[in-house]
């Protein structure tokens, strides 16, 4: 049986809030402890192109798209990366 392939992809500098909306109403005490990262925008556009490049090669069958999830150059935020 041959593995599928998997991604570990770490992004350095993001926060636990970063990939929420901006306005967060009812989120309290949990949303004041946790830290954001330096841009939030970068990050839900990491999070985006990343599932994207994902779901293009699993569901569409575009396997160049795994390219994408390895690529740390063109990522919009610091990230490492991982896989099989």
């Amino acid at each position: 049986m041959i593995a599928s392939p998997a991604w570990h992809v770490v992004a350095l500098e993001m926060g636990h809030l970063d990939v929420l909306d901006a306005s967060r109403p009812g989120c309290g005490l949990i949303c004041s402890v946790c830290v954001e990262g330096p841009d939030p925008a970068a990050s839900r556009k990491l999070v985006a192109g990343l599932l994207t490049a994902f779901f293009r090669a699993g569901l569409q069958g575009d396997v160049t798209a795994y390219e994408y999830l390895s690529d740390t150059l063109a990522a919009p935020a610091p990230i490492t990366v991982e896989s099989r």
